[in-house]
């Protein structure tokens, strides 16, 4: 007789209020441009999922008000996203890099933190040769690598345990260099349940936008190292300064067409535009209002 299939927790198909769940953002940087860029990323977080905390894990000075919390690092290491990881006062985590803005509603990826450990997006750019990359051994191209640039996750020991040995392995044994490929070989060796999340909540390839049509979601997240390139040549870092104001505007319509988006973001899609041009796409800095 066949057992009859063990019945999903209630919990995991319940949404949750990230705001009095112990949810919140976690970024980390290590430098003056890199702070800089940390505070233009936390603005995006505020502007479009207002009440979501956002900490900062960093070994300089912050402008006061642009977290909920700065937390100093004990080690200026060249990923200091895993001592940031470690260190999340968070049961329910976001950890983010400090070159993208958040574009959208990203409330869902707590949500699914209900079920599953860990959450990301795959490489999308996978014909490069950074993806191509192994470490110890080779994967099948049906197991790419993962972008560590957004990663969401639950507090357990098996996650704890996760990015210590991933902490370990880049800094201690590697000494340094690529982190993806590490990451790629946890991921396969782990019994972390890991979810897949779709291109949109960590988009790289922003021209896509320019060919899709109104059946494609619009990007939560917008995540590019041009960020770092205009921070680091004195250049506009906002959005606008970054993509352009065509791929703006296309962006704010694909906004207001989404129909994925949650009742909050469906709510205030009439005004949201005001807002990312009030709050990110004005000014150098994509900080000013």
């Amino acid at each position: 007789m066949t057992a009859s299939p063990e019945p999903l927790a209630a919990d995991w198909r319940t949404e949750i209020d990230y705001a009095a769940d112990d949810c919140g953002v976690v970024l980390s940087a290590s430098g003056d441009v890199y702070i800089r860029l940390a505070e233009q990323a936390a603005a995006s977080v505020r502007a479009t999922n207002p009440g979501l905390r956002v900490d900062l894990f960093c070994d300089g000075e912050a402008t006061p008000g642009a977290f909920d919390e700065v937390h100093v690092l004990s080690r200026s290491f060249f990923r200091p996203k895993f001592e940031a990881a470690l260190r999340s006062r968070f049961q329910r985590t976001l950890l983010i890099d400090v070159d993208l803005v958040l574009t959208a509603d990203v409330s869902d990826m707590f949500w699914v933190l209900n079920k599953y450990d860990l959450a990301a997006c795959q490489v999308q750019n996978r014909n490069q040769r950074f993806a191509n990359r192994f470490w110890r051994r080779s994967f099948p191209n049906a197991f790419p690598q993962m972008n560590g640039g957004v990663i969401a996750f639950r507090r357990n020991d098996k996650t704890t345990r996760f990015f210590e040995d991933w902490q370990y392995l880049v800094a201690e044994v590697r000494k340094g260099g690529a982190d993806q490929p590490v990451l790629r070989e946890l991921l396969w060796e782990s019994d972390l349940a890991v979810h897949v999340l779709p291109e949109e909540y960590n988009l790289r390839k922003h021209e896509r936008l320019y060919t899709s049509n109104w059946t494609v979601p619009a990007p939560r997240i917008l995540h590019s190292q041009r960020f770092v390139r205009n921070a680091k040549a004195g250049k506009d870092i906002s959005p606008r300064g970054v993509y352009g104001w065509p791929f703006m505007a296309l962006l704010r319509n694909q906004i207001r067409g989404d129909k994925q988006l949650t009742s909050d973001s469906q709510r205030t899609a009439g005004s949201l535009g005001a807002i990312l041009r009030r709050r990110l796409f004005g000014g150098r800095s994509g900080l000013s209002s």
